[in-house]
């Protein structure tokens, strides 16, 4: 008479939930990855073109809408630098 496990069913839907769940992440990863590149890119584009119109027409010609979106989108260029310490002068 063969020998039979008693877990076995379980241990193999185990083993195969756990595959389905590495691959449900990773297809997920993946998506969320894809998203944020496309939101980078649609941004890139309008920068570009404000970018385009500010060349062509001056900055005077940008709405409030498309100044927003300049301010917003240089804002991480425009963070402030921290500075090096100063020493403190130890005095004798």
């Amino acid at each position: 008479m063969p020998r039979t496990w008693p877990g076995w069913p379980s241990r193999a839907l185990a083993l195969y939930g756990q595959r389905l769940w590495k691959n449900y992440r990773l297809v997920r990863e993946h998506s969320v990855w894809e998203k944020k590149q496309q939101v980078q890119r649609n941004e890139q584009q309008e920068m570009d073109r404000i970018l385009q119109k500010v060349h062509d027409k001056g900055v005077d010609s940008l709405s409030g809408s498309e100044k927003k979106f300049l301010s917003e989108a240089t804002r991480p260029s425009r963070a402030p630098t921290r500075r090096a310490a100063t020493p403190i002068k130890q005095s004798l």
